[in-house]
């Protein structure tokens, strides 16, 4: 059963929503999960181990036996909580359709060009200590991607993130346009979205 309380904060990696959703569980004083910190936990494995060990696939299974985990507990709560979801959500069919039976989606539509930054940071990050660009993590579908600059990077992002943009729009219940700006002027404009 779909609940309003249940608030599901959806989107791209590097959009924003673990940063929005602490802060909006802050707000509403209620409980904050993030489903890649809660499949950590519950399996002792970080996400890029399950999906290095078994592809997308594995992981996606992962994250919906602990959203499934999550809502089972929650279940008879009658205070708001939020979850975080991870950035590739929207291509996990049964843990996205699994959610929003039971939960209201918000998606944090971000700028890509901000998004592309924080991810091109962290990508320089590993530049700046030494890494290569194959040591780079490459998005699902381009592990072969040959990455020799940023503007290698920027491309393999856009051809990766652009599809999701489209299924995270015809998947959520409100669409959240976030900005590049401070968190509570994006904080307030997501708590006048909040259903009724």
């Amino acid at each position: 059963m779909k609940s309003k309380k249940l608030l599901i904060i959806a989107g791209i990696n590097h959009s924003g929503k673990t940063t929005l959703g602490r802060e909006l569980s802050k707000t509403l004083h209620c409980d904050f999960f993030d489903t890649d910190l809660e499949t950590e936990r519950l399996t002792g494995k970080h996400p890029a181990i399950h999906t290095k060990e078994g592809g997308q696939v594995a992981y996606n299974r992962e994250e919906t036996n602990t959203a499934k985990f999550l809502v089972d507990n929650l279940k008879n709560q009658d205070t708001y909580t939020v979850i975080s979801t991870g950035g590739g959500f929207c291509d996990n069919p049964e843990g996205w359709h699994f959610l929003k039976e039971h939960g209201y989606i918000l998606w944090l539509n971000s700028d890509l060009e901000t998004s592309f930054g924080r991810v091109a940071a962290d990508a320089k990050k590993i530049l700046d200590s030494g890494g290569t660009f194959e040591d780079v993590p490459r998005y699902p579908g381009y592990k072969d991607a040959k990455l020799e600059s940023l503007e290698d990077f920027r491309k393999m992002f856009y051809e990766f993130i652009t599809p999701q943009v489209q299924r995270y729009r015809e998947l959520c219940d409100v669409e959240i346009n976030v900005k590049n700006a401070p968190v509570q002027e994006n904080l307030d404009f997501l708590l006048n979205k909040l259903p009724a």
